[in-house]
């Protein structure tokens, strides 16, 4: 799974299989990055 995002804050979700598909699975506009909390992944 990938996410790519532009500055202008649009997104896109692409998923890839083992042989090398890809799909796009979610897309949209308005991206908000956030600091994660103590103690979760990143």
């Amino acid at each position: 799974m990938e996410v790519f995002v532009a500055d202008s804050g649009s997104w896109t979700v692409i998923v890839t299989d083992v042989a090398g598909r890809s799909c796009i699975v979610a897309a949209g506009e308005n991206w908000e990055s956030v600091e994660a909390l103590p103690g979760q992944n990143t």
